[in-house]
């Protein structure tokens, strides 16, 4: 079956009632007149990067329990949709490829502003990446969420080859449900 990006948005908006948070993470990376091998390569070190990031906030976001979201994935790692944009021939040298990030199932008690610092550290400080973050509290806020879910996927709208293909937009590697937390 081919999906298409609005598959993928309806499939993300199940879970908008417990997406809390919207981030866009800018990479280092630009795509202006780069060939399509160096930013199928740019695609792949941003999906690596977010992975690595994203492990490092699971830690942070669990003080004192570190290991949390790896021993109980399916109850304390947060939920996650990504999808990753811009990385497409340009002659525009301001464009980033860049990550959507959809994050929920967080713990209460931490704050914007701490959540914000955890995702930071991991992907200014440990993953290497741009300063440029913007982060939104979504929470309680079903019209935003879905505004940010159909967001995310727009570049699958404009090309339907690259939203499944491995350079693609979706950054399934790096998107997680945790059913038994949700239920």
């Amino acid at each position: 079956m081919n999906y298409t990006a609005n598959d993928v948005a309806q499939h993300f908006q199940k879970y908008s009632d417990h997406i809390s948070h919207y981030a866009v993470l800018h990479t280092k990376f630009r795509s202006a007149n780069k060939s399509q091998k160096t930013l199928d390569y740019y695609v792949d070190q941003t999906n690596k990067n977010l992975h690595f990031a994203l492990q490092v906030f699971e830690a942070k976001i669990h003080a004192g329990h570190i290991n949390r979201a790896k021993r109980k994935p399916e109850i304390y790692k947060p939920l996650s949709f990504a999808t990753v944009e811009g990385a497409y021939e340009t002659t525009n040298n301001e464009l980033t490829i860049h990550v959507n990030l959809l994050l929920g199932n967080l713990p209460e008690q931490l704050t914007d502003a701490q959540i914000y610092q955890f995702l930071t550290y991991g992907w200014l400080y440990k993953a290497k990446q741009s300063d440029n973050l913007s982060f939104y509290n979504i929470k309680n806020d079903k019209e935003s969420a879905c505004r940010a879910i159909n967001y995310s996927v727009k570049e699958g709208r404009t090309d339907r080859e690259r939203l499944w293909s491995t350079s693609g937009i979706w950054s399934v590697q790096n998107c997680w449900i945790p059913h038994q937390a949700l239920n």
